[in-house]
């Protein structure tokens, strides 16, 4: 009896299939609405960032979209809205949002010791740095702080010139300053304009060839002139300055640039050398893409600026082109962004194609098939100094970062000295009023 009633007992503690089904049923509608609350959390980790860009004709809106689209299927959550710069004054549009309460969570291209002392730019720290892989992991740095991914080098600039117009003109390349001036009659006499010059919305363009002047002259005889400038110790009126830039007046008063210079924009005064009105064309080395003069149907030869001397000095910028805001809302998401941008292999071949990019990243291999100026570029910035061959390489002077570069603000008045020169106003008078500005622009930073 005792078996029994245990039995009976036991039966009745089985559940019954209508509970079973019940649980079931219950179970499964607790999932549904777990995955639904995951659906709507996720929802709600959606992130939107803004990042300026620009475009030029060597990387257009194509280019960065191409990056967009890339990096939101690779972080799905993550929307990137872009913001395009109106010209190619990219700090002018960075401060014009800054000053709305719109600055950007990512930016391209800016001059980053404009907004570090502000605190508006993010520091990666040394951990983030050692895990890019790049061969210059301090370029750039502002106070031991690195602001950007230096992923890429530039020459800024070399002269590009047209092969065939040399090669007409039984032209050499030249390898002092002297030879170069007697290259440029030559071309003159031949009813054919020397050298090709920009201005216009693109002010920069007005200025770095003498950038590059005062870089070799300059800078090839004092690199450390920038930190003596900020230290008071030099000057613009200093007789080694005003020789850099009186070379450039006399190249000026002697007739050797485009008389529409500064009417043209940075895209124009491109096409005008492609066009072959002009036979040489200084240029950052991102020239050398196929978007750009390597494009060409003459053929483009490349050389550095010739010194008074004939030793070799060349203007590099190592850096990044990419920085994240400090106060940006996102900061992992717009942190992933520039990682992205200066890291992945596909956008790295895409700036070595597009914009002749000089990839510094350890192991980095550029595509085969890119235009024959740009690995002649390529080699004469691997070139390595020997004996023989001495190759001294020195700061960029009007485009340079970090805390060897000029004082802020400075490049509008760069470019004013520049073209006030061109227009035939004293040297020194320009100089002076370098002096004046760096002045200013030190006592407000």
């Amino acid at each position: 009896m005792k078996i029994t009633r245990v039995v009976a007992s036991s039966r009745r503690r089985r559940p019954s299939r209508v509970l079973l089904g019940a649980v079931v049923l219950t179970l499964a509608a607790a999932g549904v609405a777990a995955v639904a609350a995951t659906a709507q959390t996720k929802r709600h980790q959606d992130v939107t960032i803004t990042w300026m860009t620009f475009e030029t004709p060597n990387l257009p809106a194509s280019f960065w979209e191409d990056v967009r689209t890339r990096f939101e299927a690779a972080n799905p959550g993550i929307h990137v809205k872009r913001l395009v710069t109106p010209t190619l004054d990219r700090d002018g549009y960075a401060k014009q949002l800054l000053a709305s309460g719109q600055f950007p969570d990512v930016l391209q291209a800016i001059t980053p010791q404009d907004y570090v002392s502000q605190g508006l730019l993010y520091a990666f720290t040394p951990a983030e740095v050692a895990s890019w892989h790049v061969t210059t992991p301090t370029a750039g740095t502002i106070g031991g702080k690195q602001y950007s991914i230096p992923n890429e080098a530039q020459v800024i600039p070399l002269v590009y010139y047209n092969k065939a117009i040399f090669a007409k003109l039984h032209l050499k390349i030249p390898k002092t300053w002297a030879q170069f001036v007697a290259i440029c009659k030559k071309i003159k006499a031949a009813h054919i304009t020397p050298i090709q010059l920009g201005g216009s919305k693109d002010t920069w363009a007005s200025w770095i060839f003498l950038g590059g002047i005062f870089s070799t002259d300059v800078l090839g005889k004092d690199p450390n002139w920038i930190l003596q400038r900020k230290a008071g110790k030099v000057h613009f009126t200093d007789p080694l300055v005003q020789h850099a830039f009186n070379k450039w007046a006399a190249l000026a008063k002697a007739g050797f640039f485009n008389k529409d210079a500064l009417s043209l924009d940075y895209p124009h005064m491109q096409q005008e050398f492609l066009a072959g009105k002009t036979a040489m064309y200084p240029m950052g080395s991102w020239a050398a893409s196929a978007s750009a003069v390597g494009a060409s149907k003459f053929g483009t030869g490349v050389f550095r600026i010739p010194t008074d001397s004939g030793a070799i000095v060349e203007p590099d910028f190592a850096a990044g082109g990419v920085f994240v805001s400090a106060k940006s809302a996102n900061l992992d998401a717009a942190k992933k962004l520039a990682t992205f941008w200066a890291l992945d292999k596909k956008t790295d071949d895409a700036l070595a194609t597009n914009d002749a990019g000089l990839m510094t990243i350890k192991g980095y291999t550029p595509p085969s098939g890119l235009p024959g100026v740009y690995y002649q570029t390529a080699k004469l910035f691997t070139q390595p100094s020997t004996k023989k061959h001495k190759v001294k390489r020195v700061d960029v002077m009007f485009f340079n970062r970090g805390d060897r570069a000029s004082a802020p603000g400075m490049d509008a008045f760069y470019a004013s000295a520049a073209q006030n020169i061109l227009l035939g106003r004293s040297v020194k008078a320009q100089l002076k009023f370098l002096d004046v500005q760096w002045d200013k622009a030190s006592a407000h930073k």
